[in-house]
């Protein structure tokens, strides 16, 4: 490598290291920033301590030259001030003389080098590139740690795929690994064009599920130029940012652009309350890998969440269709889906398990469309050979979807929701809790959308009816705390639950 080769590298690895320069002497600061700014060294100059305090509250240094004598205090007690504001901060120290004491204390305080007056430029450069050196290598073992750290937390990441769980995960780790006040995740949503908050921490918890329009804000800044966006007190004065926001100079920011190849698919939101430290693009490349694998995990999120949108849509349509050539059972499915997902709810289900529920219930009878309509459609009593072949839809319907790849097991909520909670049921006489959880909460809401629906033996009961009649069958046909649940938290709220 030749000279003028080494002078490149030398300049390449000093962009982007800042150095404070506290020095009383103007002649001897002037002589430092010219230099090491020839260096490609970010170079801040300050003649007293205060100075360089006061700086230090919005400016982040990483290493200090700082003389012993100052006009307002000595040198090593503005070093460990500076120090516990910038745990990682390298410090030179400049003296006069070179006596033991001065490098004893020096050393003591944590200021590694030291320039003795008069010293030349080679010696500076020599003894800040040094410095600039043991600075990278704090950085490069940091990094590591990180992302040795970060590790873990990206597999969990890659191998959460539910979006609301997935964006918890997301929001606590960025909090965590940022030491941000708050944090909030948005997705889009490409049908209503906007974006939707999944996922929020120290924000008011009213901000999940509300829409954002991707036009305006800082947001929009972000997803127009897909870069992060950082505001604090420096970049607020850049005209782009500042006609955006308003913004007081407390705390700071940044919004990160989530996507891939294909696009924007959301935005994650960091914030620092506090004025100090403020996060700057030192935070961004740090959480480059981050975010990359991030914006991975929720691309993908969000393709399951389409395929899981497609499919109820797809599924309601052709049960919808199915059931409207039977007048005893138009949107009978559906129904109960709405009612087995409110019960659901109320007994504090989580969403992968509302999910699996809403499958089974727009599924659940499939089977029943293969038995014989006169059967179904007898207004008298039907023979025991009659009602033997009505028992046999849980099994018809789970023989019409074996070969049907589907994201949720539907088959033992299908194959026990005709269980009895005192054994009485079919097709295996299970009882209690031997019957799984969620099958007895279709069974609730089987039972109340069937009690209330015309049927060619007798006609529709009203809701009144209907509830009398769930109250005595519970703890015999039905689970009778899922069933008191029912009444006194589904059906008191006098109107169909909403679709989920």
């Amino acid at each position: 490598m030749d000279k003028s080769d080494e002078k490149a590298q030398l300049t390449d690895s000093s962009r982007g290291v800042c150095v404070a320069v506290v020095e009383g002497d103007v002649a001897v600061r002037e002589v430092c920033k010219t230099v090491l700014q020839r260096r490609s060294y970010d170079v801040l100059e300050f003649g007293d301590a205060q100075s360089a305090l006061n700086a230090s509250q919005h400016e982040k240094f990483d290493i200090a030259i700082i003389d012993w004598v100052l006009p307002d205090c000595d040198g090593f007690t503005l070093f460990k001030a500076l120090k516990e504001k910038m745990p990682n901060l390298v410090g030179i120290a400049i003296s006069g003389q070179s006596s033991h004491d001065v490098v004893i204390q020096s050393l003591n305080v944590g200021m590694l080098w030291m320039l003795i007056k008069p010293f030349t430029i080679l010696e500076l450069l020599s003894v800040v590139d040094a410095a600039r050196r043991y600075v990278q290598l704090i950085d490069s073992a940091e990094r590591s740690r990180f992302y040795a750290s970060m590790a873990g937390v990206v597999g969990s990441l890659l191998r959460q795929i539910e979006l609301e769980s997935l964006g918890e995960l997301i929001i606590r780790e960025a909090v965590e690994h940022t030491s941000s006040d708050a944090a909030s995740l948005l997705v889009a949503d490409k049908f209503r064009e906007c974006l939707k908050v999944v996922a929020a921490f120290g924000t008011p918890s009213a901000i999940k599920g509300v829409e954002v329009k991707p036009i305006g804000g800082i947001v929009g800044l972000a997803i127009q130029l897909c870069k992060p966006i950082v505001i604090n007190r420096e970049t607020i004065r850049q005209a782009h940012i500042a006609g955006r926001l308003r913004y007081g100079g407390k705390g700071s920011a940044i919004s990160f652009p989530l996507g891939e190849d294909n696009g924007i698919s959301g935005v994650l939101n960091i914030t620092r309350f506090s004025d100090e430290p403020q996060l700057s693009d030192r935070d961004v490349d740090a959480l480059n890998w981050f975010i990359s694998q991030t914006s991975v995990a929720l691309s993908r999120s969000l393709h399951y969440e389409r395929l899981k949108e497609s499919f109820f849509g797809i599924a309601g349509l052709l049960i919808s269709l199915y059931e409207a050539q039977d007048p005893y059972r138009r949107s009978h499915s559906e129904r109960v889906a709405e009612y087995a997902c409110a019960l659901a709810a109320a007994i504090g289900c989580s969403m992968r398990e509302i999910e699996l529920l809403k499958a089974s219930a727009l599924l659940y009878q499939v089977g029943l469309h293969q038995i014989d309509k006169s059967i179904l459609h007898k207004p008298s009593k039907l023979t025991d050979d009659e009602y033997e072949q009505i028992k046999r839809y849980p099994e018809l319907s789970l023989q019409l979807l074996r070969g049907v790849p589907l994201i949720w097991d539907v088959g033992e909520i299908i194959i026990s929701h005709r269980e009895h909670y005192d054994g009485s049921g079919y097709p295996m006489g299970k009882r209690a809790d031997e019957i799984p959880l969620l099958a007895r909460v279709l069974s609730v809401a089987d039972t109340y959308v069937a009690l209330t629906s015309r049927r060619p033996h007798r006609p529709a009961m009203s809701e009144e009816q209907a509830r009398e009649e769930l109250l005595k069958m519970a703890g015999k046909e039905l689970d009778e705390k899922l069933t008191n649940i029912f009444v006194s938290a589904v059906l008191a709220k006098g109107q169909p639950p909403k679709a989920i």
